[in-house]
């Protein structure tokens, strides 16, 4: 899985909040450098360097540079093994960020404007991403007030703050222009306060995402949840060995991701647990694809995670069953002597341990969204007969 998010808007519409917000949450996202970062720039100050934008650079240079700039992105975006790129404005945003700033510039119509920049580069090819547009305003004077209350009147030098303020003007008309004609299919009002533009972000990354892969659509998953002892491993062996499943190990697949990811991860000083649970589901949903081959029935256990289990059902909805094996704390105490010498005293503290370890993940909560609760205080026959039972309905 690649997924590329171009976040777009006015100046002060909230891009870099809210792409600081996403880096925190997903953990495994590669936020492509500044244009400016990249070759073919002058070596200027910022002063220098809003000077050299609006009026000692000459008008081809500063749209080539920008054009040839987008490129180099492009392909900084394209070599790195990251599940996840966000930019800051899509490559088509910055063809409009040409157009304004030549008409600012040379003080002439958007459509001289036009002719001029695809007589210099061409259009810009717009890369495959998922474009999200940051609505301040219906007008470009509405969002050109907005902007400036945000503090964007303050940009640049006093030199350039006047014809800052023309490009500001010309590059929001532009902008409604492109949500006119749906070049932006995700339009989220970044005049609601923080904490409502975030959840609407969030919300709108985690329908993407799961959108983006989901290779198991012929498949039937069970997965197995419950605390320690309680019969998830027998269980996943019967129905591997007595009614065909593919058993697989949730917490292998896990660490398979996490050696694939460990670069990217160590960068950030994090492991495969931070990453966002919509993330982590769809990236487990993608190896699990690969490891399934042809089978159609696949057993998976253990259900540990919460928040990830419920991801995982949002993803796959019903061909995701999942199952709660309930057993009396006593009987599992019992079943742990075997491992421990038959020290009850001794059982009885680990599996506390290993409840409290489990309950911690949130293992006792995914009883809630189980489609089955499965109880297993009586004989292991009664128990697969009553799975098969359940299996039989689906």
């Amino acid at each position: 899985m690649k997924l590329t998010i171009s976040l777009n808007g006015l100046d002060k519409s909230g891009k870099t909040t809210q792409s600081e917000g996403i880096i925190k949450h997903y953990g495994l996202v590669y936020p492509a450098r500044k244009l400016k970062d990249y070759n073919g720039w002058p070596k200027l100050d910022d002063k220098s360097m809003s000077n050299w934008w609006f009026f000692d650079g000459k008008t081809e240079d500063v749209v080539r540079t920008i054009y040839e700039a987008v490129k180099f992105r492009k392909e900084d975006a394209n070599s790195v093994d990251y599940p996840l790129v966000l930019l800051d404005r899509g490559d088509g945003m910055f063809q409009s960020v040409c157009v304004a700033t030549v008409a600012a510039r040379e003080r002439c119509s958007l459509d001289r404007a036009k002719r001029i920049v695809e007589s210099i580069c061409g259009s810009f090819e717009d890369s495959k991403e998922e474009r999200i547009f940051y609505f301040t305003g219906s007008t470009p004077e509405e969002m050109c007030k907005l902007s400036k209350r945000r503090g964007s009147d303050k940009e640049g030098t006093e030199r350039s703050q006047g014809i800052y303020a023309s490009y500001q003007g010309f590059l929001s008309e532009l902008l409604l222009e492109k949500l006119r004609t749906g070049a932006y299919s995700h339009v989220i009002d970044a005049t609601q306060t923080l904490e409502e533009v975030s959840k609407e972000t969030m919300d709108l990354i985690d329908k993407t995402i799961s959108k983006e892969i989901d290779p198991l659509k012929s498949c039937l998953l069970v997965g197995l949840g419950g605390l320690s002892e309680c019969g998830k491993s027998r269980l996943g062996d019967y129905l591997r060995d007595q009614r065909g499943f593919k058993r697989v190990k949730i917490g292998s697949i896990i660490d398979k991701l996490a050696i694939k990811y460990s670069v990217p991860l160590n960068l950030r000083n994090l492991d495969i647990y931070s990453v966002g649970d919509e993330l982590l589901a769809t990236l487990f949903l993608e190896q699990l694809g690969r490891e399934a081959g042809e089978h159609t029935r696949i057993v998976a256990d253990s259900l540990r995670r919460f928040g990830f289990t419920k991801q995982v059902k949002r993803i796959m909805g019903s061909r995701f069953q999942i199952v709660y094996v309930e057993t009396p704390e006593e009987i599992r105490i019992m079943r742990n002597t075997k491992d421990v010498g038959g020290d009850m005293l001794f059982s009885k503290k680990e599996v506390s341990r290993k409840d409290n370890i489990k309950k911690t993940k949130g293992a006792d909560r995914i009883r809630e969204i189980s489609d089955l609760v499965l109880d297993n205080s009586g004989s292991f026959e009664k128990t697969c007969l009553d799975l098969d039972s359940f299996l039989r309905t689906l």
